[in-house]
């Protein structure tokens, strides 16, 4: 059964599709030319989720302390194994998570004034097959 990644993400989701990722090796040798690539296949399809925790406190430290859980659970996503899941009613299968990033630069943590935490995150859906 496929998981539902409005469930691990939250609703306040973007995505962008993006192309295949060509998985090639190199190899040097000493010669005229020196490097040769060999174009190894693809690692499959990326979605790309861009997102934001948005959690509130009894104070700011409460309400950062949450946030900060939530987005360290987010992080750990990117060891879990492959999984199926299910999003806007598709389902994608043997993926991973990988390129897991915290946007905002200087203001990482913004605290509204109806004593809220929001974090803008980024992590990537990477298709196996």
């Amino acid at each position: 059964m496929a998981t539902q990644i409005t469930t691990l993400l939250g609703n306040e989701l973007k995505t962008t599709e993006a192309p295949r990722v060509m998985d090639r090796q190199f190899a040097s040798f000493p010669g005229a030319h020196g490097i040769t690539s060999i174009t190894m296949g693809s690692r499959g399809w990326q979605l790309v989720f861009t997102g934001k925790v948005r959690l509130g406190g009894a104070n700011y430290a409460a309400a950062r302390a949450a946030a900060q859980t939530a987005i360290w659970n987010i992080a750990a996503m990117t060891a879990w194994d492959a999984g199926d899941y299910t999003y806007q009613n598709v389902t994608y299968y043997n993926c991973v998570w990988t390129n897991f990033r915290v946007l905002g630069g200087e203001k990482t943590y913004v605290y509204t004034s109806n004593g809220y935490i929001t974090v803008e995150f980024t992590i990537t859906l990477q298709g196996l097959l």
